[in-house]
């Protein structure tokens, strides 16, 4: 008999409950999964075998992240939420999508502002550091590199990798500090 570490199966339900419960605070998301693990280890001692049945009768890990996260108080992400790859790429490579033609930076910062915004997997404080990385400090670099208009092809380089930088750091940010 394997043991509730042990089975892939029931991993792979664990792993669907905490994604889809990834709206709860860590601390509260990881007890809900040592419950479950908790819960389907005792069943399976009781009743050897039957790990289907036993993951059957816990349900859907849809439904049982979203009764957790109603428990909390937090409301279940809308389904078909965007993964939040989204607008870390569009902020992040929107600087160097200027190279090919301005529109598609402009449309980059508009499209992934609003996901980033609408997404539950950020806090407001990482939200807006993310758009400060991500799009104002871009905005004015460039600003001050149209404004300062340093002589020769050097500086100008320097003020563009700032520009890309400043995007880049801003999607490496809001990478890292996502809800899982």
């Amino acid at each position: 008999m394997k043991t509730a570490e042990q089975s892939a199966r029931i991993q792979d339900y664990l792993v669907s409950v905490e994604r889809e419960a990834a709206g709860l605070p860590a601390e509260r998301r990881q007890e809900l999964i040592a419950d479950l693990a908790e819960h389907i280890a005792v069943a399976l001692a009781e009743r050897p075998g039957t790990e289907t049945e036993v993951l059957r009768e816990l349900g859907d890990p849809r439904a049982i992240a979203a009764t957790a996260l109603a428990e909390a108080g937090v409301a279940a992400p809308a389904k078909g939420g965007v993964h939040p790859v989204a607008p870390v790429l569009l902020l992040a490579l929107a600087s160097p999508a200027a190279l090919v033609w301005s529109f598609l930076q402009l449309g980059c910062w508009i499209v992934g502002l609003v996901l980033l915004w609408m997404s539950a997997r950020w806090t407001a404080a990482h939200k807006t550091v993310g758009t400060l990385l991500g799009v104002v400090g871009p905005v004015v670099v460039s600003l001050a590199m149209a404004t300062v208009d340093p002589a020769g092809e050097l500086p100008q380089m320097l003020f563009a990798l700032g520009v890309i930088a400043l995007g880049v750091a801003g999607g490496v940010y809001l990478w890292f500090t996502r809800k899982r």
